[in-house]
């Protein structure tokens, strides 16, 4: 790799090649574990917008920085002193105690500014803000309706493709340092947080991830208890049984399925006899990685690529038969007979703060409006 400009936490990729071609493992480790809390993510969680931007794409196929990467990440346990020296990335506020000469376990023991900040969320964007401010001298308190942190790397992605355990890890490390943790704490409406400037905090963080569906795929129908929202299918809340189909793109719509068949037979007295993967773009134009799609049909998920679902169909008592799907070019429409109908939209924010908190035209919270 000659750049890492494509990667936005600006790990060193080129430097992390170089440490595992020269066989310094712990090296690679720490240069992945600098700029980013969450070195469990690099090649596992992350899409590689590095790959994308790898000089040797346009010569075949791009360096296998995120393989590279998953593989120095898992080199050691998760710490608060990731090296003996300063993070010296340019392109991460994660660099911050490089850019005024402190190491982390220097910034972490430095006397606390007496600012307070709220993080609502405990996901990876949350847990990571409170990490910064951490370094930054600042103290946190992390607001989360879950038992525990993490957000999707803890409590939706699938354990056979991500390392949750070392995420859960990770978290743990964070709270450590100057962030307490206040679990199973909503917070609903814009009046709670100026409740929360008003009293003990300085500054509010958003973090509240994009987990709520962007749109309802069958809106001219009524709800129906066997068409369930592919993260209620992740976060194990929803039983699946029979013949289960997946409308959605990307990983949610291929993890959903994939879990709906490795799930154990046992649990939950379900039996899952197939799973299909109803994709909106052609395979070669899905937002899915090719190493995703090869998983899925590894696993026995039945791809159907470049169709859209149109209705769902139930019998006179109202029992959940099947979904007609139709082709984006050709037009024709077939259906697919289901038990179980998984809907993986695309995410936005949920608007939990009313309209008072401004969003943009892709349904995400709108940055300084």
């Amino acid at each position: 790799p000659c750049s890492h400009n494509g990667c936005p936490l600006g790990v060193d990729a080129p430097a992390i090649a170089s440490a595992l071609l020269a066989g310094d493992h712990p090296r690679a480790f720490l240069l992945a574990r600098g700029p980013n809390p969450f070195a469990s993510a690099c090649g596992h969680g992350c899409h590689a917008p590095c790959e994308t931007a790898c000089y040797r794409r346009a010569f075949g196929a791009p360096v296998a920085i995120a393989a590279l990467e998953a593989y120095a990440s898992g080199f050691s346990t998760p710490s608060t002193l990731p090296s003996p020296e300063p993070c010296t990335s340019a392109h991460d506020a994660r660099s911050v105690s490089g850019l005024v000469g402190q190491t982390p376990d220097t910034a972490f023991r430095a006397p606390r500014s007496g600012k307070r900040v709220a993080i609502i969320g405990g996901g990876a964007a949350g847990m990571g803000c409170a990490h910064d401010l951490a370094l930054l001298g600042h103290e946190s308190t992390i607001f989360d309706e879950s038992s525990e942190p993490g957000g999707m790397l803890t409590g939706a992605i699938p354990s056979f493709r991500f390392p949750v355990a070392s995420a859960r890890a990770e978290c743990a490390s964070i709270l450590s340092t100057h962030a307490k943790l206040a679990s199973n704490a909503p917070v609903l409406g814009i009046e709670t947080l100026r409740a929360m400037l008003a009293t003990e905090f300085d500054a509010i963080f958003l973090a509240t991830g994009a987990s709520a569906p962007a749109e309802e795929l069958f809106a001219d129908q009524p709800a129906h208890p066997r068409v369930v929202d592919a993260m209620m299918v992740l976060a194990k809340h929803t039983p699946l049984t029979g013949r289960v189909v997946v409308i959605g793109d990307g990983d949610l719509a291929l993890d959903a399925a994939r879990v709906a068949l490795r799930r154990p037979r046992s649990e939950e007295a379900r039996n899952v006899a197939t799973a299909h993967a109803v994709l909106p773009q052609p395979l070669e134009a899905t937002s899915a990685p090719p190493a995703s799609l090869a998983a899925a049909l590894q696993d026995g998920v039945i791809l159907h690529g470049g169709w859209h679902a149109r209705r769902y169909l139930t019998d006179s008592d109202g029992t959940l038969t099947g979904v007609e799907i139709a082709h984006a070019i050709e037009g024709v429409t077939k259906v697919l007979a289901c038990d179980s109908l998984v809907t993986a939209a695309r995410r936005v924010p949920a608007r939990q703060f009313g309209h008072e908190l401004k969003h943009d035209e892709m349904g995400f919270i709108a940055v300084d409006p």
